[in-house]
Protein backbone atom coordinates (compact mmCIF):
# COMPACT_ATOMS: atom_id res chain seq x y z
CA UNK A 1 0.00 0.00 0.00
CA UNK A 2 3.19 2.35 1.12
CA UNK A 3 4.85 1.69 -2.51
CA UNK A 4 1.35 2.52 -3.96
CA UNK A 5 0.76 5.46 -2.73
CA UNK A 6 4.85 6.63 -3.49
CA UNK A 7 4.27 5.70 -6.84
CA UNK A 8 1.03 7.62 -6.95
CA UNK A 9 2.61 10.74 -5.53
CA UNK A 10 5.65 10.49 -7.57
CA UNK A 11 3.34 10.43 -10.78
CA UNK A 12 1.49 13.14 -9.98
CA UNK A 13 4.78 15.40 -9.23
CA UNK A 14 6.28 14.16 -12.34
CA UNK A 15 2.68 14.85 -14.34
CA UNK A 16 2.04 18.38 -13.00
CA UNK A 17 6.05 19.07 -13.62
CA UNK A 18 5.53 18.33 -17.09
CA UNK A 19 2.41 19.88 -18.05
CA UNK A 20 3.51 23.01 -16.18
CA UNK A 21 6.56 23.23 -18.14
CA UNK A 22 4.96 22.50 -21.20
CA UNK A 23 1.96 24.64 -21.25
CA UNK A 24 4.40 27.24 -20.29
CA UNK A 25 6.83 26.83 -23.33
CA UNK A 26 3.49 26.82 -25.35
CA UNK A 27 2.22 30.49 -24.02
CA UNK A 28 6.37 31.63 -24.32
CA UNK A 29 6.30 30.30 -28.16
CA UNK A 30 3.24 31.88 -28.67
CA UNK A 31 4.90 35.55 -27.33
CA UNK A 32 7.88 34.24 -29.50
CA UNK A 33 5.78 34.22 -32.84
CA UNK A 34 4.42 37.67 -32.57
CA UNK A 35 7.59 39.12 -32.04
CA UNK A 36 8.47 39.59 -28.57
CA UNK A 37 12.01 38.69 -27.18
CA UNK A 38 12.54 36.06 -25.46
CA UNK A 39 16.02 35.13 -24.28
CA UNK A 40 16.84 31.89 -22.98
CA UNK A 41 17.04 33.36 -19.05
CA UNK A 42 13.73 34.84 -19.30
CA UNK A 43 11.86 31.88 -20.81
CA UNK A 44 14.11 29.44 -17.63
CA UNK A 45 12.97 32.39 -15.21
CA UNK A 46 8.74 32.23 -16.42
CA UNK A 47 9.27 27.80 -16.64
CA UNK A 48 10.60 27.88 -13.02
CA UNK A 49 7.96 30.28 -11.68
CA UNK A 50 5.14 28.32 -13.27
CA UNK A 51 6.47 25.29 -12.26
CA UNK A 52 6.57 26.31 -8.33
CA UNK A 53 2.78 28.86 -8.86
CA UNK A 54 0.16 26.52 -9.63
CA UNK A 55 -0.37 24.49 -6.94
CA UNK A 56 -4.07 24.04 -7.57
CA UNK A 57 -3.51 22.41 -10.96
CA UNK A 58 -1.48 20.07 -8.87
CA UNK A 59 -4.18 19.20 -6.53
CA UNK A 60 -6.65 18.59 -9.74
CA UNK A 61 -4.19 16.13 -11.11
CA UNK A 62 -3.35 14.46 -8.26
CA UNK A 63 -7.16 13.72 -7.38
CA UNK A 64 -7.50 12.86 -11.72
CA UNK A 65 -4.90 10.49 -11.39
CA UNK A 66 -6.05 8.87 -8.41
CA UNK A 67 -9.83 7.93 -9.79
CA UNK A 68 -7.85 7.13 -13.21
CA UNK A 69 -5.19 4.86 -11.90
CA UNK A 70 -7.82 3.27 -9.86
CA UNK A 71 -10.34 2.45 -12.83
CA UNK A 72 -7.31 1.13 -14.65
CA UNK A 73 -6.47 -1.08 -12.15
CA UNK A 74 -9.73 -2.79 -12.43
CA UNK A 75 -10.03 -2.63 -15.76
CA UNK A 76 -6.52 -4.36 -16.94
CA UNK A 77 -7.91 -7.57 -15.31
CA UNK A 78 -10.62 -7.22 -17.34
CA UNK A 79 -9.46 -6.43 -20.45
CA UNK A 80 -6.07 -8.16 -20.84
CA UNK A 81 -4.89 -6.88 -23.94
CA UNK A 82 -5.20 -3.48 -22.36
CA UNK A 83 -2.88 -4.25 -19.01
CA UNK A 84 0.32 -3.20 -20.34
CA UNK A 85 -0.77 0.49 -21.47
CA UNK A 86 -3.48 0.87 -18.57
CA UNK A 87 -1.72 3.57 -16.84
CA UNK A 88 -0.60 5.28 -19.38
CA UNK A 89 -3.72 5.75 -21.38
CA UNK A 90 -5.40 6.16 -17.55
CA UNK A 91 -3.05 9.22 -16.84
CA UNK A 92 -3.97 10.82 -20.60
CA UNK A 93 -6.84 10.21 -20.10
CA UNK A 94 -7.38 11.96 -16.48
CA UNK A 95 -5.60 14.98 -17.35
CA UNK A 96 -8.07 15.43 -21.07
CA UNK A 97 -10.99 14.57 -18.44
CA UNK A 98 -9.62 17.45 -15.63
CA UNK A 99 -9.07 19.56 -19.11
CA UNK A 100 -12.60 18.82 -20.03
CA UNK A 101 -14.48 19.90 -16.43
CA UNK A 102 -12.36 23.01 -16.01
CA UNK A 103 -13.92 24.10 -19.49
CA UNK A 104 -17.46 22.70 -17.98
CA UNK A 105 -16.86 25.18 -14.88
CA UNK A 106 -15.39 28.14 -16.69
CA UNK A 107 -16.04 27.68 -20.37
CA UNK A 108 -12.19 28.15 -20.77
CA UNK A 109 -9.47 25.84 -20.16
CA UNK A 110 -7.73 28.43 -16.91
CA UNK A 111 -4.11 26.69 -17.83
CA UNK A 112 -3.64 29.17 -20.92
CA UNK A 113 -0.92 26.64 -22.72
CA UNK A 114 -4.01 23.93 -22.69
CA UNK A 115 -5.98 26.39 -24.92
CA UNK A 116 -4.01 25.47 -27.89
CA UNK A 117 -4.18 21.96 -29.70
CA UNK A 118 -0.57 21.87 -29.41
CA UNK A 119 -0.52 22.46 -25.57
CA UNK A 120 -3.57 20.11 -25.41
CA UNK A 121 -1.94 17.66 -26.53
CA UNK A 122 1.33 18.23 -24.52
CA UNK A 123 -0.48 18.18 -21.38
CA UNK A 124 -2.18 14.94 -22.13
CA UNK A 125 1.39 13.20 -22.70
CA UNK A 126 2.46 14.96 -19.69
CA UNK A 127 -0.77 12.21 -18.48
CA UNK A 128 0.80 9.54 -20.25
CA UNK A 129 4.19 10.32 -18.73
CA UNK A 130 2.74 9.97 -15.46
CA UNK A 131 1.05 6.78 -15.87
CA UNK A 132 4.45 5.27 -16.92
CA UNK A 133 6.22 6.58 -14.01
CA UNK A 134 3.54 5.12 -11.58
CA UNK A 135 3.04 1.84 -13.63
CA UNK A 136 7.21 1.74 -12.86
CA UNK A 137 7.34 1.73 -9.49
CA UNK A 138 4.26 -0.07 -8.61
CA UNK A 139 5.52 -3.21 -6.69
CA UNK A 140 5.14 -5.89 -9.36
CA UNK A 141 2.56 -8.14 -7.53
CA UNK A 142 0.09 -5.15 -7.89
CA UNK A 143 0.53 -4.29 -11.35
Amino acid sequence: MIRTIFAWLAASIVGYILFAITSQTVVLNGLVHIGAPMPFSARLQSTFHAVLNMPALGLVLAAAFAIAFAVARGLKSIVKPFASVAYPLAGGAAVSAALELMWLQYEIYPVLGAQKPMGYGLAVLSGVAAGVVFAALLPKKTL
